[in-house]
């Protein structure tokens, strides 16, 4: 019996919103292609596709998002809504056809609170002590993958009053926010970082959040912005909450700028959760660098990493190390996750 492809994506979904899968990999090979779904991290094959009916799949999937079926030869990107879920597909020509990655999100992730992202009180405490001030440059850092989009999500929940403005700017935009202008940022139609801000800052905004800081135009902006009296909040690959100073540095953000108008930095990774003798969800192990005046004066004497880092203890910061030890003895992760996602 040939498997039909519309039945076949449906119970694919299905099976993908009801396993927590936060992606879904459709790749495909000569003798078929291969589903896979990333659940807690980690990539899970699930069933194969004859190479026969490949193509009725991607299609599919391409209408269902509201991309052209007729083109195959160039990367598409498009979205759509599944059993209360944003699924965001991304389609691209391979060797042996064309390749499909489902992004699925399945929560509104402004209303987690911090505590259930695996934040401890004195962190959360710090943080919504930051957030009361409403100007300053709040940044989370870390790797891809390591849930910086969902804190940042997590903070704009505990902003968003009716009093404030808030503006994002997002590639892509995650969840819809109640309350938030939302701005998709669209290279081909000349809305970057950089420019998107700059025509932010024309909006009127208290609160903007932009997805990423990517390159020094967009840096120089949102610590500019943080300096006239707006709370800028944004995301920096660096490996930990101190080494956010020397990257700002590197982008061409002088210690001066970044000494006025940093207030927070936080740095995290993703552990999956134990159960038992196996693993279920995910949780952050956090360290949060309350940028204090012993911290300004390690900026602006350009102090190494390990100097910021001990000014940081000093002032009460747990490091991710710390933070991590502390939920391995509690038994919420073990200590071999801990170590392959923190040190490996």
């Amino acid at each position: 019996m040939k498997l039909n492809a519309v039945e076949f994506v449906k119970k694919v979904l299905a099976d993908a919103v009801r396993l927590g899968a936060s992606d879904v990999h459709i790749d495909p090979f000569p003798e078929g292609s291969i589903v896979r779904f990333r659940v807690d991290g980690l990539l899970q094959y699930m069933c194969d596709i004859p190479p026969s009916i490949h193509p009725e799949v991607i299609a599919r999937i391409k209408i269902l998002a509201g991309l052209r079926t007729d083109v195959h030869v160039t990367p598409q990107d498009g979205r759509f809504r599944h059993d209360n879920c944003d699924i965001r597909v991304s389609i691209l020509p391979a060797q042996h056809g064309e390749n499909a990655v489902i992004r699925v999100l399945a929560s509104p992730e402004s209303g987690v609170s911090l505590a259930d992202l695996g934040f401890s009180p004195n962190d959360v405490a710090r943080i919504e002590k930051v957030l009361t001030r409403r100007q300053g440059l709040i940044l989370v850092t870390g790797p891809t993958g390591s849930g910086k989009t969902t804190t940042l999500y997590a903070l704009l929940g505990l902003l968003n009053k009716s009093e404030s403005s808030i503006v994002t700017l997002e590639d892509p935009i995650e969840y819809a926010l109640k309350g938030v202008c939302q701005v998709n940022v669209n290279p081909k139609y000349g809305v970057s970082f950089s420019s998107g801000l700059r025509a932010i800052l024309r909006q009127d905004p208290d609160i903007i959040m932009v997805g990423e800081i990517r390159d020094a135009e967009t840096a120089r902006i949102a610590v500019h912005s943080a300096l006239t009296g707006h709370l800028v909040l944004s995301t920096l690959h660096t490996n930990s909450a101190a080494a956010t100073i020397p990257r700002l540095l590197d982008m061409g953000v002088e210690p001066y700028l970044s000494a006025a108008t940093l207030s927070l930095i936080i740095g995290q990774r993703l552990v999956r959760k134990k159960q038992g003798n196996s693993y279920k969800g995910r949780i952050g192990i956090y360290e949060t660098l309350h940028v204090d005046n012993a911290i300004r004066a390690s900026i602006l004497n350009r102090s190494p990493v390990n100097a910021v880092v001990a000014a940081a203890r000093a002032g009460g910061m747990k490091t991710m190390h710390e933070d991590g030890m502390e939920k391995v003895e509690r038994g919420i992760t073990s200590r071999e996750e801990f170590v392959s996602v923190l040190y490996e």
